[in-house]
């Protein structure tokens, strides 16, 4: 079967797994040994709240397909929750080995590293920078819809400062540990129903499928943009005819039939769209609704839509499973 009832891609994620996650984003950033650039939208220096967000769902998304992978297909997975000096070093994936039900253990890294990308719970694209694509040679991307309330790390923290909350991660004591639920009891008040997160396993791409559908793509990305820019210089002229006489409601309607048939167009080109490459500084249409305006994007970004990834995790499954070559 492949694409199955859609509570199959729900998991539920407990408190312990936030709790994790939250400690080893704040430890990551307070040795300073983890890279702070931000890959996918802007390719800029983060501060520290935006920095520990990110990475805080980023981990909580790879714990969301460690339990898929264990709740729906009975293999484990471990994932990577080591420190590196430098972010060149980040680069074997996020899975570093699945053990099957058979017991046999599948190193990943030596195989098909997998890059394992959060989105936000309104993302329609999942946006992969381009120099992250070339430089670090993952072979499959996994997207994962991550649902918390944006306000969860300030209502998690509250006035701790970040070296006691680090000291937590590296002591298991009793006294550390009833820290901690403390901390995550006070979240929990301020939002009731948090607990357990939901994430939702959204779709996979392969690396060479990817690169395909962009360059096959790669014109009728340029054609939506052509339209688009042509449905809204006829959005400006309409509104330029002023009146309410005979010739003015001519002219107004027969700007709206030119409206209609560039739109039309336009849905044409975009039904056919999945992944598209964006070049930043340049005006982006969303292939949904280009003729509602653009967006400027800050970064050179391959970008995928999520809604039309592939679904089927039993063929996710094989790529996972194969045997070294």
């Amino acid at each position: 079967m492949s694409v199955k009832d859609p509570l199959f891609y729900i998991i539920s994620l407990p408190e312990e797994d936030y709790v994790q996650c939250v400690l080893f984003a704040l430890a990551s950033y307070y040795n300073n040994i983890q890279t702070t650039m931000d890959f996918a939208s802007t390719g800029v220096k983060r501060d520290v709240g935006d920095y520990v967000n990110d990475i805080t769902i980023g981990k909580l998304a790879e714990m969301a397909v460690k339990r898929f992978l264990h709740t729906r297909y009975k293999i484990e997975a471990d994932l990577d929750f080591d420190f590196y000096e430098d972010a060149s070093q980040i680069d074997d994936g996020d899975i570093r080995w699945i053990k099957t039900k058979d017991g046999q253990k599948i190193c990943r890294p030596q195989l098909h590293p997998v890059d394992i990308k959060s989105t936000k719970g309104t993302s329609k694209w999942l946006l992969i920078r381009k120099e992250e694509f070339e430089n670090r040679r993952y072979d499959m991307y996994i997207s994962v819809k991550v649902s918390i309330p944006e306000s969860h790390l300030v209502d998690f923290l509250g006035g701790e400062k970040i070296d006691v909350m680090v000291a937590s991660l590296k002591d298991n004591s009793e006294l550390s540990k009833k820290h901690m639920e403390m901390l995550t009891a006070n979240l929990k008040r301020k939002h009731e129903g948090l607990f357990p997160i939901k994430a939702e396993v959204m779709g996979w791409i392969a690396r060479d499928e990817l690169i395909e559908k962009v360059e096959k793509q790669r014109n009728s990305h340029a054609e939506l943009k052509t339209l688009a820019l042509e449905y809204n210089a006829l959005k400006d002229e309409k509104r330029k005819i002023k009146g309410t006489d005979k010739q003015a409601k001519a002219e107004r309607r027969a700007v709206q039939a030119k409206q209609v048939e560039i739109r039309n167009k336009m849905d044409k080109t975009a039904s056919g769209l999945s992944a598209v490459e964006f070049i930043r500084g340049e005006e982006v249409f969303d292939p949904d609704s280009p003729h509602n305006g653009s967006f400027a994007i800050k970064a050179n970004n391959y970008g995928v839509m999520i809604y039309k990834m592939n679904r089927n995790t039993d063929s996710l499954m094989e790529e996972l499973l194969k045997p070294a070559s």
